[in-house]
């Protein structure tokens, strides 16, 4: 194996590692949606192998959500968080509010 490639094991850890980042920068003090430029720079920070890679599979396997380039959790409280966030601002936009409301009642239906 070269040292660029990476187990399974490995690749499961990172992608939890990149679910951790996002849950720590998003929510709470933090806006409700993190930036998903933030969000790689910190994995590679940390030594995520390919932090872009891992972020796909988390949007693949609905655990995060992503609208235009930011991203938070799958979970409702978080996607209530950020339709309440964009609502908010000066110039809201009705396509990521829009967006956001269908992915929480998928969220919501299981």
């Amino acid at each position: 194996m070269t040292r660029h490639e990476t187990t399974r094991a490995e690749r499961r850890d990172e992608y939890h590692r990149v679910l951790n980042i996002v849950d720590a920068n998003t929510g709470g003090k933090q806006p409700a949606m993190a930036s998903v430029a933030s969000i790689t720079q910190i994995a590679t920070d940390i030594g995520v192998t390919e932090p872009g890679k891992r972020l796909r599979a988390a949007v693949e396997n609905d655990d995060v959500v992503t609208v235009g380039s930011r991203v938070c959790l799958a979970e409702p409280e978080a996607i209530r968080a950020a339709i309440e966030e964009e609502a908010d601002r000066e110039h809201p936009r009705e396509d990521r509010i829009g967006w956001l409301n269908q992915v929480l009642q998928e969220v919501d239906d299981g």
